[in-house]
């Protein structure tokens, strides 16, 4: 290796300690444990609290999701424009988003039933239209950290593994406290009945909890891989260059188009599901418990032992999304809130946890790639493909899955038909395993080894010390 390689390579090919992947990864809690409120709870407010009719939710959740498509890569585009002034090009965006974020949610939640039917309806529109805005400015920068703070691919496998237990922590602590804290707000008598009072408070608490978490990292974690000196402005051309003459960018893509399709189409069934089919809305809780148990398992010992194994990402998704897919069809055929049941729901949470780790690996891997290929360094903007694709998936999945039980004739607060049912166990079980297997077929043609990235690193830490 020559000493401008050596000298390169101690620049960015950084070794980060448990504490600086700690820093980095612990805003994954406070980002999910207060965005749960709007993928797994704000569907069933507005249809069961404000009387808002299921099929204007779903139209409002695709309406919103495809315009936060158009949203995003203006977002990355900004965020890659932004200049430096020794804070990091991405750090300002996730720690101004975040708090802009949490409180167009308190916002929307602070909704009242009382008012108008029509102004619940502008005021629903203007509301999500705000925290979908504000949590692209958080979490798509966020995203873009992931290949900046060090060029090494398995340093960023490590960071993504850490990354993602706190993401699935944040998520399953939130869904394990949200009902009994809507319960005990609502102040009720039966100790059952829930109200929007009971909501509003529920929010706040979970947004006093996990905010400072957000700015903790925004303040802590140092952005390592700069762009090429000469890069000043990027032609839109060149970003899109950038992405589209990148198959392995495309690939991912792909992917998490599927992971959000499954992740929030089963997150917003969920609560129908154990509400209207199992008739226990606090098994809600009992799910969230093994959530946060899969989180910590799959994300953070059961991932780096497929990624020891494998030492291939593309493998490693194959691997642990054809096992979560396989279990989650099973989990269709059993008796719905069974023991067994919830055994499969928790090995397929295990290996969706540990296969969602390496696909956020992935990204920064594929922005290398970008850069050699197309001479320019875009991570806001190929981050922003990827949260395009996973937000509209989880776009898609839900306002399917709403739609279609409003198709068969759900109704709320009554006992639903078989039809609605079963509806609602496809949502839970077979749709997860669809997506699943299509994840794996996009990976067939994943073949960015270890070997080939450490060429093209090398070739780029080459080109920045020229």
């Amino acid at each position: 290796m020559s000493n401008i390689e050596k000298q390169a390579e101690l620049a960015t090919n950084i070794k980060l300690s448990f504490r600086q992947r700690l820093d980095y990864s612990i805003s994954e809690f406070g980002y999910n444990s207060i965005y749960y409120w709007i993928s797994a709870f704000m569907a069933v407010f507005l249809t069961d609290q404000m009387g808002i009719a299921a099929g204007a939710v779903s139209f409002l959740t695709l309406f919103v999701r495809i315009f936060d498509g158009i949203n995003d890569p203006i977002i990355g585009s900004m965020a890659d424009r932004s200049v430096d002034k020794g804070k990091g090009k991405y750090k300002p965006w996730v720690r101004w988003g975040a708090l802009a974020m949490s409180l167009s949610i308190i916002a929307l939640f602070a909704m009242q039933a009382s008012w108008s039917y029509t102004f619940k309806m502008i005021y629903m529109w203007v509301t999500y239209l705000l925290v979908t805005i504000f949590s692209t400015c958080c979490n798509m920068p966020f995203g873009a950290l992931n290949g900046v703070l060090t060029s090494d691919s398995g340093e960023r496998a490590k960071l993504s593994g850490l990354r993602m237990v706190f993401a699935n922590v944040g998520a399953s602590w939130a869904g394990l406290i949200t009902v009994p804290l809507i319960v005990f707000f609502s102040g009720v008598g039966d100790g059952a009945t829930q109200t929007p009072r009971g909501y509003l408070l529920a929010v706040i608490v979970c947004v006093v909890i996990g905010l400072p978490t957000l700015f903790w990292s925004s303040y802590k974690f140092k952005e390592a891989v700069k762009p090429p000196k000469h890069q000043v402005k990027i032609p839109m051309k060149k970003q899109f260059a950038a992405f589209f003459q990148n198959k392995y960018a495309i690939i991912i893509a792909l992917s998490f188009f599927m992971i959000g399709f499954c992740a929030y189409g089963k997150m917003t069934v969920m609560v129908f599901y154990f509400t209207y089919v199992c008739n226990n809305a606090a098994l809600v809780s009992i799910a969230a418990t093994l959530g946060l148990v899969a989180a910590i398992v799959g994300s953070g010992f059961v991932g780096s032992w497929v990624f020891s194994w494998l030492k291939n990402k593309g493998k490693c998704l194959i691997f642990c999304y054809g096992l979560s897919g396989l279990f989650a069809v099973i989990g269709y055929f059993l008796t719905p809130g069974s023991t067994l049941w919830f055994i499969t729901f928790a090995i397929s949470q295990v290996m969706h946890c540990a296969g969602i780790g390496h696909a956020y690996g992935i990204v920064g891997d594929t922005v290398d790639v970008g850069e050699y290929k197309s001479g320019v360094r875009v991570d806001g903007f190929i981050s922003s493909f990827v949260s395009l694709m996973m937000k509209a998936g989880g776009a898609v999945g839900p306002a399917v899955l709403i739609a279609w039980m409003g198709a068969a004739g759900y109704v709320p607060n009554v006992v639903q038909t078989a039809t609605v049912q079963n509806v609602m166990n496809i949502g839970m079980n077979l749709i997860t395993g669809l997506c699943c297997l299509l994840i794996v077929i996009f990976n067939l043609f994943f073949d960015l080894t270890p070997e080939k990235h450490e060429k093209i690193r090398l070739e780029l830490e080459r080109r920045r010390a020229e």
